[in-house]
């Protein structure tokens, strides 16, 4: 047997020997603990959730606080970009803002949005099924309930503090244009 090389010990100041471990990268640490935090905490969100007895006002309010928006109804969501944006106030940069239509009128023109809020929910580990088909139809209760969820999930996490919603949206396809009309909050 041959003999084992360990790297010398560190001391402390009472002359204690600490054990020494290989550089460990605490950001790639970090991100893999919130990717899984993110997978359960998404799966424990049930309906009787206290997220879930929010008030219509109360998701408007938040929407129009949290993104700088100014919407007066929860169907005003349906379009998929409100719910892209949330997503990447949170996590910035993992989603692709930059296809998110802003200027979608229509339920063809809604389902790329949610082509790109399920890809990010797919590359962060977010275990929630996105009824497209249902929220498309902009009816109030398919998406409140997606709105409740989406802000308790929101409350479990951090908001990025550098990030400005307004300047996001512009890059974003009829960004401006949105702004134009719906930025305030």
């Amino acid at each position: 047997h041959g003999a084992r090389h360990l790297p010398p010990a560190a001391h402390t100041s009472a002359g204690a020997a600490l054990p020494v471990h290989p550089t460990v990268d605490l950001a790639r640490v970090n991100a893999a603990l919130r990717r899984s935090l993110t997978s359960s905490m998404a799966t424990t969100i049930g309906m009787m959730d206290a997220g879930y007895f929010v008030g219509r006002k109360e998701i408007v309010d938040w929407v129009n606080n949290t993104l700088q928006v100014s919407i007066s109804k929860v169907e005003q969501t349906c379009s998929g970009a409100i719910a892209c944006q949330l997503i990447d106030r949170i996590y910035p940069g993992q989603v692709a803002m930059n296809k998110v239509n802003w200027g979608a009128r229509a339920e063809h023109e809604y389902v790329p949005n949610y082509k790109v809020l399920q890809a990010a929910f797919n590359r962060l580990q977010i275990e929630r099924h996105i009824d497209v088909d249902r929220l498309i139809k902009g009816r109030y209760q398919d998406n409140l309930e997606f709105m409740q969820w989406l802000k308790r999930y929101c409350e479990m996490h951090q908001f990025s503090d550098d990030y400005d919603p307004v300047a996001v949206r512009d890059r974003g396809r009829g960004g401006q244009a949105f702004n134009a009309q719906h930025a305030g909050g």
